[in-house]
C-alpha cells in the first residue's frame, strides 16, 4: 500500500508500562504473526518492537504478506499469542476474512488480533468492532508507539488470562470426570452391599445425590475464589479507566460547544468534515455498551464470590413477606414479560433472624427462571405459608417445564439451560448454597410442558 506514515508520528519515543510477571504462565517469548502486504511495515515493526516486553518476556516476530501465507503460519506457530492485520490487502476485506477462518475454521478463541489499516475499507470501525472476535481496530496514521505498546498489552495480558481460565475449565472438567468415576464406583459398592434392603434403596439414592452436590461444591469454592479474584483485578482499573474516558469526552463536548459559540462558521465546517455529531453520539454509545459489559462481569464475580465465602452477620426481625419477596417482585418487575400474570398469596408470618438480600436474591433467580421458561402468555404464583416451624415459599410457574435429567443437575455449579453468553450456570448453585446458610432447603417438582415448581423451606429460629 502507498501513504506509508511518517517514522516519527508512526512510533513516537513513548515509555512501556508492564506488569508484574505471572508465575502461572510458561511461555518462553510471546508469538506475535505481523500481516501486511507493506514491506515497510514490516520493518518498522520489526524495528520498534525489539525493544518490547510483557512479564519481563520479549516477542517472537513472524511475518506474512498476503492471506495465503498469514493462514499457513497461524495454523503451524504454536502458542499464537497476537496477530497484528492489516485489512486491506490483496482486496478491501483481505484481513477482516483472515480473521474470520480463525475463529470461525480454526477454531481459535484464544489468539488475539490488532487490526491495522491505512485505508477504512468498506465497512465502518464501529461494525468491525461488533461483527468481528478482535481486540482492537486502529489507523496506522494515528498509532503511535505508546498506542501500538497499550494495544499488545492489553491483548496479551487478556490471551494470558484466557489460556488461564483454559486451564482451569479442563482441570475442572477432568476433576469432575474423575468424581462422576468414584460415584460410580461408590454406588456400585452401595448396591452389592444393600442387596437385602431394597426397600431403602430410593432413600439411599437420595442421600448419594447430596453427597455428590455437596462434594462439588465444596471442591469448586477455592477456584472460584481464584477466578473471582483474578476478574476482580482488572475490572477494577478498567471501570476506573472508563470514568476518566466519559469524563474526558464531556469536557471535550464543552470545548466543542465553546468553538461554537465563538466561532460558529468554523464549527459547521469542522464537524461536517470530520462528522463530529456521530463521533460524539457514538462515542457515547459504546461507552454505554462498554459499561453494560463490565455491569454483568461485576455480576458473574459477585456469584463466583458466593461460592467461597458467606460472611454476612444476620438481620434480626426481618418480614419475609415484605422485605424478602416484595423487595424481589419490586427488583424485577421491570425485566418480566408483561403478558406473564402475577398470582401473589401470601399468609401472615412470624419475624425471624436472616440476610433478606441474599434470599431475595434466591428469589430473583427463581423469577427470572420462570420468566425466561414462559414463551408469551402465561402466570407465576407466589406464596408464603407457616407449617411445622418452617416458613415456607413457594414459587410455580405454567411454562415449559424440565425433564428429570435437567432436574437432577439443575444446582449444579455450571450448568444451565440457556444458550451461550444467556447464562453462567450460577445463579441456582448460589441459590442453594444461600438457603444452606439459613439451615433451610430448596426443592423442585417439574415435568415438561406443565411448568415448574419450586419450594423454599426455612426454619423459624428461636
Amino acid at each position: 500500500m502507498s501513504n506509508e506514515p511518517e517514522n516519527d508520528f508512526l512510533f513516537q519515543n513513548e515509555p512501556v508500562f508492564s506488569t508484574p510477571p505471572s508465575p502461572h504462565f510458561q511461555l518462553d517469548t510471546w508469538p506475535v504473526l505481523i500481516v501486511d502486504d507493506d514491506d515497510e511495515i514490516h520493518k518498522l515493526s520489526k524495528l520498534v518492537l525489539n525493544t518490547y516486553q510483557y512479564q519481563g518476556k520479549n516477542l517472537t516476530l513472524y511475518h506474512a504478506y498476503n492471506s495465503e501465507q498469514a493462514l499457513k503460519l497461524i495454523q503451524s506457530i504454536d502458542n499464537l499469542s497476537l496477530i497484528l492485520l492489516d485489512v486491506v490487502m490483496e482486496t478491501d476485506d483481505s484481513g477482516l476474512k483472515i480473521a474470520g477462518h480463525v475463529r470461525e475454521v480454526f477454531n481459535n478463541t484464544l489468539v488475539r488480533i490488532i487490526l491495522r489499516t491505512g485505508q477504512p475499507g468498506e465497512m465502518p470501525e464501529h461494525e468491525v468492532m461488533l461483527n468481528y472476535d478482535i481486540n482492537d481496530y486502529k489507523s496506522k496514521t494515528e498509532l503511535t508507539k505508546q498506542r501500538l505498546f497499550t494495544s499488545i498489552t492489553a491483548s496479551l495480558r487478556t490471551y494470558e488470562h484466557l489460556i488461564q481460565l483454559d486451564e482451569m475449565t479442563k482441570e475442572l472438567s477432568a476433576f469432575n470426570e474423575n468424581l462422576e468415576a468414584k460415584v460410580i464406583e461408590r454406588t456400585k459398592q452401595l448396591e452389592q452391599a444393600n442387596t437385602d434392603l431394597r426397600n431403602t434403596l430410593g432413600e439411599l439414592e437420595e442421600t448419594k445425590q447430596q453427597l455428590i452436590h455437596s462434594e462439588k461444591l465444596a471442591s469448586i469454592g477455592q477456584l472460584a475464589a481464584g477466578v473471582a479474584h483474578e476478574i476482580n483485578t482488572p475490572l477494577g482499573y478498567v471501570s476506573s479507566n472508563m470514568e476518566s474516558l466519559a469524563e474526558y469526552l464531556d469536557d471535550i463536548k464543552l470545548a466543542w460547544g465553546d468553538i461554537e459559540e465563538n466561532n460558529s462558521e468554523l464549527a459547521k465546517q469542522l464537524s461536517a468534515k470530520h462528522d463530529l455529531e456521530f463521533i460524539f453520539d457514538d462515542t457515547h454509545s459504546i461507552l454505554e455498551s462498554v459499561e453494560s459489559g463490565l455491569k454483568r462481569i461485576r455480576v458473574i464475580s459477585k456469584d463466583l464470590g458466593h461460592f467461597s465465602q458467606m460472611e454476612k452477620m444476620p438481620i434480626a426481625n426481618v418480614d419475609i413477606n415484605k422485605d424478602v419477596i416484595q423487595l424481589a417482585i419490586n427488583m424485577v418487575a421491570s425485566e418480566l414479560n408483561p403478558n406473564i400474570d402475577i398470582d401473589i398469596n401470601l399468609a401472615e408470618l412470624p419475624l425471624i433472624n436472616c440476610l433478606p438480600i441474599e434470599l431475595s436474591q434466591v428469589l430473583v433467580n427463581l423469577l427470572m427462571n420462570a420468566n425466561d421458561a414462559i414463551s408469551d402468555n402465561g402466570k407465576i404464583d407466589i406464596q408464603s405459608r407457616l407449617h411445622n416451624q418452617c416458613i415456607h415459599i413457594t414459587i410455580a410457574d405454567n411454562g415449559c417445564g424440565m425433564e428429570q435429567s435437567t432436574v437432577n443437575k439443575l444446582f449444579d455449579p455450571f450448568f444451565t439451560t440457556k444458550e451461550v453468553g444467556e447464562g453462567t450456570g450460577l445463579g441456582l448453585s448460589v441459590s442453594h448454597k444461600i438457603i444452606e446458610s439459613h439451615q433451610g432447603s430448596i426443592t423442585v417438582e417439574s415435568k415438561p410442558g406443565k411448568g415448574s415448581r419450586f419450594n423454599i423451606a426455612i426454619p423459624v429460629l428461636n
